[in-house]
């Protein structure tokens, strides 16, 4: 029987999650449409301009945001909840894209104590928040466009302890960050998010149990949106791990193509940066999802 589903519950309208996934997938192409028509001089200012803003955000949420959940990453607005680390991930990338290159043309720019001081300062303001998953997405990808760039190597040997140092740092400052890699650690421990994965894989079979059947939405009310419930009522062959594993792999594969043929230093870093942006956030996701990474932290 067809029921409707818990938004209400949560004093949400019907197609609450509907309408904002239309808004922010609209939106998103015209973003993306508009991007790819600007000229490499514009886009670093842009992203520079994007980067003042969403660091200015991140230190209004810590100051005077809501607290969701223990964290403050979220302001509001028109009626939409938005991260500004979100949107400022993207313009960080590109500038220490522009920067590493720049490094490699002209000796006598500053372009490596920038780039770390451009780092450190968004790092810090997502420890803060505190938002540790992020904080290690952005470090990971900062650290290969360094490798990438052609920066070297001596510095990078770096890198391995310093994250050692950091995760540890992480392990004793923050409980949850601890309790969630325990649990996942623990071959008897459970963990919601996983369980409901599972479950959806198992009740939704190969087809899945249709649109607004079955009991994943209902019994998942606290995030009743998430991919769960989708691949519960899609099933695995519509829906599951293969579809979005693909999209990615596609994805990496077009930009590796392409800045395998970009001559220009910037372009082909910008291209690297943002895609494995997008690639390991995609995987560190599906991970989760099948339990093969602990929940974000």
């Amino acid at each position: 029987m067809l029921q409707a589903p818990p938004w209400p519950q949560k004093g949400l309208p019907l197609y609450y999650f509907a309408e904002r996934h239309f808004f922010f997938a609209a939106l998103g192409i015209v973003v993306m449409l508009g991007a790819s028509t600007l000229q490499p001089a514009t886009l670093r200012r842009l992203s520079l301009a994007i980067l003042l803003v969403a660091l200015g955000l991140m230190v209004w949420t810590i100051v005077g945001g809501p607290e969701i959940k223990g964290a403050r990453r979220w302001v509001h607005l028109a009626g939409h909840s938005l991260q500004p680390s979100e949107i400022g991930k993207p313009a960080l990338i590109v500038l220490v894209a522009w920067l590493f290159s720049e490094r490699t043309k002209r000796s006598d720019v500053p372009a490596i104590p920038i780039a770390i001081t451009l780092a450190v300062l968004f790092c810090g303001l997502l420890v803060v928040q505190p938002d540790v998953g992020q904080t290690i997405l952005v470090a990971t990808v900062w650290g290969a466009l360094f490798v990438l760039s052609g920066q070297p190597l001596r510095y990078a040997a770096w890198f391995l302890p310093f994250g050692m140092v950091s995760f540890a740092g992480a392990w004793f400052a923050f409980p949850h960050v601890r309790s969630r890699v325990e649990r996942f650690l623990d071959p008897f421990g459970r963990h919601l998010q996983t369980d409901r994965a599972i479950q959806s894989f198992a009740e939704g079979g190969l087809f899945g149990r249709g649109p607004g059947e079955g009991t994943i939405k209902t019994s998942f009310a606290r995030c009743p949106h998430r991919f769960h419930v989708c691949r519960h009522w899609r099933g695995i062959r519509r829906c599951g791990m293969p579809c979005p594993a693909r999209v990615t792999g596609v994805l990496a594969g077009r930009a590796l193509r392409f800045a395998w043929h970009e001559p220009d230093a910037f372009a082909r870093l910008a291209v690297i940066g943002l895609a494995l942006l997008i690639v390991l956030q995609a995987a560190i996701n599906m991970g989760v999802n099948v339990g093969l990474l602990p929940p974000r932290v």
